[in-house]
């Protein structure tokens, strides 16, 4: 069984929020929590979660993050950038390629945090554009 962590992005504020998560369960309703206090209901925060894995650099690997990654580990396959997310289809976590294309997480995959969808949405752009031309 995987560890349950979250990390949390405040839409209207466009920053990570500090804190954890909390749970009333006389409403059913989700709370972020800052220093010991509730925060605000999450309607306006995205929680998301920690898939269990870490990175090349021992860096924990949340939904949402941008991902340079390498198949075959040899410079005639340059490595390649794409996010974490859910591939609802074959119910497994996977890395989307923006071409829809899903790549599967195995623990033979060379995977690199270089951002995330929230703060860095134009490192996608970029790979978008290098495979156009």
């Amino acid at each position: 069984m995987r560890e349950r962590k979250y990390r949390a992005w405040d839409i209207k504020e466009k920053k990570w929020i500090s804190g954890g998560l909390a749970i009333d369960l006389g409403d059913n309703t989700l709370y972020w929590t800052e220093f010991g206090e509730m925060m605000e209901e999450a309607k306006d925060v995205i929680l998301i979660d920690y898939i269990g894995r870490k990175d090349k650099n021992n860096k924990e690997i949340y939904k949402g993050d941008i991902v340079k990654y390498d198949l075959y580990e040899v410079e005639r396959f340059p490595p390649r950038i794409g996010f974490i997310e859910w591939d609802n289809y074959y119910l497994r976590l996977a890395i989307n390629d923006q071409r829809g294309n899903y790549i599967e997480l195995r623990g033979d995959l060379w995977i690199e945090i270089i951002g995330n969808i929230y703060e860095n949405p134009e490192l996608l752009e970029k790979e978008d554009k290098n495979h156009k031309s």
